[in-house]
Formats: structure tokens, C-alpha cells, sequence
């Protein structure tokens, strides 16, 4: 199990990171709205972009439409047809002597009434020449439309970008980079994506077995717990004759222990995370205790100030830090470091001699707390 899982370890590291582009950080990867806008603004020879004729230029190639000299343009966004239909984009080059139409398809599916979309633009404009187009992350089975993938099309583009650098502003040469790297991912999907299932497929049994050794793992440390409560409760830790774990779901690296008279702190912060992180990679690996605030606290008041100041000496003889600006809510930590072969190791008997050994000096500490956040 130890070679296949460094086997695995080994083939993820080798995969290239996926950065994501813009559009995936707005949220905005598959809106055609949005993707027609930036289309529209592209297409646009006069648009302060810098390339020109480039888009429409690569329209009328694909569309089999040779030797257009661009005049004038309009472009118009969900122009309405017949029946309250609307088309994406109408593109007019050289009042009306071309009309390209564009129906933009991302993830939705093509069920739009394709003839009468062309009768409807065929009446508006009689005497142009015609170009119908459905561009889209796949083939779309169409004889009335000419069906043109977002790949082959930004292939085009990519292929003739080089010619139109010099003019191209710098900002949008970015942002239409960042556009195609979009568009390619809906297209193709994420290529890391893609190898790491196919990763996860070909080993499976073995992943899912590690997946149980995981949450086994998790359980014992709960168990633990338990075990400790029961030891803590039984010799009046602290003078407190009742304790209790907050284990909270089995995938958080906090848990809680606490007397149950002072059930409103969170107090013992077990922090394990590193435990399950670490024990790979290091011949030692970390977890930590921590006394904490309550959960929902507003902030570190003046007196919890002052009785910290009172005790930094005991503190700083047991080696107990005071957590920089409070984070969370955790007011003091202290790392124990362990010996990586765990299941040698008796974690709830390394816990309680921790606590009785570091922290219980301070129980007059605890208390004056707990009172200041009841």
C-alpha cells in the first residue's frame, strides 16, 4: 500500500497546475451573455482592442466568403425576430452589403428554430449576402446553420494573432488570451481535470480503501478523545468532575475539550490536522493544544489583556506561546511533536500526561477567563 500510494503521490505532482482564468473566478465561465458581449466587442473593427478586422476577417474565412473589403460595420446584440424570437449576434459589413448571424451556443442545447430564424433575417435584409452561424463548444447537427466550434475558431484566430500584434492593446491582448483559455476549457474540458480522473478511475479499489483507512483513522482519534474525557473526569482535572469532547464532523482537524460546567468556552483546542498531513512527509509530525475563547466571540477585551500579562511568566516557563493577535479566538498554543510510526503510539495517554504536565498549573487562569465570557 505504501509504494502505491507513493506511486500516486508521485503522478499528481507531475501534473501541470490548472491556473484559473477570469471568467472561472468571477463565476462567469458558461454565460452566453457574456461571452457574446466580449464577441461583439472583438468583432468590432473600430473597438479600441487593436486587432481590427482580425475576428470578422476569420467569420467571413470560415464562412467561405473571400476578398470583403470592410467599409463600415454594425453589430447588434439579441436583435428580435419573428415571434419574439431573438438572434445573438447580427453583424452588418457595409450597409447591408453582408449579414453574418451568429447564434452563440456555450452549454445550452441548439433547439432554436433555426429556419426561422434565416426566413426572418432573409425579410429584414433582402438583397445582402448571408452568412448563418452557430458558434459553440461542440459540432452542432445543422444544415441551415453552419456549425463552428469555439476551438477551430479561436485555432483561426491564434493562427493570425501574431500579424496584428504591434497594434493590439496590451490589456486586451490579456484579456483575449484569458477568453480562449475559457472557451478551450468548456470546449475540451480542464485537461488536469481530465488525467487526474482518469487517474482515479484506472486505481479506484485502492483509492477507496484509502478513503476507509482515512476515516478509521479519524474514528480512533475520536475514540481517543473519549478516553480521555473519561480519565479527565475521573481525577477532577482542574477541580471539574465532568468532562466533555466536541468532536464536531469527522473531517475537522479542531476538537474541543472542555469541563461541562463551562460548556459555553471552547477552552482545549486539540488542533490535528498536521497529524494527518504531516505523517507522509516527516520522520516527526505536530499537533497542538490550545486554550481557546468561546466560539462567537467580538474581540479580546482589556481585562483578558491584563490577566494574560499577569501570567506570561508561567507561560514562558512551560513554553506555552500567546497566539499572535488572537486568531480565532485562541489565546494560547503549544506544539507536541510525535514520532511518525502512530500506530505504536498511545494518543490519548500522550494527551493527558501533556495537559497534566503543561496546562494544569494554570486552572485559576481558565476560570478567570471562563467568568469574563459567561
Amino acid at each position: 500500500m505504501k509504494s502505491f500510494i507513493n506511486e500516486i503521490y508521485y503522478k499528481l505532482k507531475l501534473l501541470p497546475k490548472e491556473e484559473k482564468n477570469i471568467f472561472e473566478i468571477m463565476k462567469y465561465p458558461h454565460y452566453e451573455n457574456v461571452a457574446s458581449n466580449i464577441l461583439a466587442f472583438f468583432i468590432d473593427p473600430v473597438e479600441e482592442h487593436g486587432y481590427k478586422d482580425l475576428f470578422l476577417n476569420t467569420l467571413f474565412r470560415m464562412s467561405n466568403i473571400d476578398d470583403v473589403v470592410i467599409e463600415n460595420v454594425e453589430i447588434f446584440r439579441e436583435v428580435v425576430l419573428e415571434e419574439e424570437k431573438r438572434i445573438d449576434l447580427l453583424i452588418n459589413v457595409n450597409n447591408n452589403e453582408y449579414i453574418l448571424a451568429i447564434e452563440n451556443k456555450v452549454q445550452h442545447i441548439l433547439n432554436n428554430d433555426l429556419e426561422l430564424y434565416k426566413n426572418s433575417i432573409i425579410k429584414m435584409f433582402p438583397e445582402s449576402q448571408y452568412s448563418f452561424l452557430v458558434l459553440g463548444i461542440r459540432k452542432e447537427k445543422t444544415n441551415i446553420f453552419q456549425s463552428i466550434t469555439y476551438r477551430d475558431f479561436f485555432l483561426e484566430i491564434e493562427n493570425e494573432m501574431k500579424n496584428y500584434y504591434l497594434n493590439a492593446a496590451i490589456k486586451y491582448e490579456i484579456f483575449l488570451k484569458e477568453f480562449i483559455k475559457n472557451m478551450k476549457n468548456l470546449s475540451e474540458g480542464n485537461i488536469t481535470m481530465n488525467e487526474k480522473l482518469s487517474l482515479f478511475l484506472e486505481n479506484r479499489i485502492k483509492i477507496e480503501e484509502l478513503i476507509k483507512l482515512k476515516e478509521e483513522f479519524k474514528n480512533h482519534i475520536n475514540n481517543e478523545l473519549d478516553l480521555v474525557v473519561n480519565d479527565l473526569s475521573e481525577c477532577n482535572f482542574l477541580d471539574f468532575e465532568l468532562w466533555e469532547v466536541d468532536k464536531g464532523n469527522n473531517d475537522r482537524a479542531y476538537k474541543f475539550i472542555r469541563p461541562l460546567k463551562l460548556n459555553h468556552m471552547r477552552f482545549f483546542d486539540l488542533y490535528f490536522e498536521d497529524l494527518e498531513k504531516n505523517a507522509s512527509k516527516k520522520e516527526m509530525t505536530s499537533f497542538y493544544i490550545q486554550f481557546s475563547l468561546p466560539a462567537k466571540f467580538d474581540g479580546i477585551s482589556e481585562e483578558v489583556i491584563k490577566l494574560i500579562d499577569v501570567y506570561k511568566e508561567e507561560f514562558k516557563r512551560n513554553d506555552i506561546k500567546l497566539r499572535n493577535k488572537f486568531k480565532f479566538g485562541v489565546l494560547l498554543t503549544k506544539e507536541y511533536q510525535l514520532e511518525n510510526e502512530l500506530g505504536k503510539i498511545n494518543i490519548s495517554k500522550i494527551i493527558l500526561e501533556m495537559l497534566k504536565k503543561d496546562w494544569s498549573h494554570l486552572g485559576d487562569f481558565y476560570l478567570k477567563v471562563s467568568e469574563l465570557y459567561k
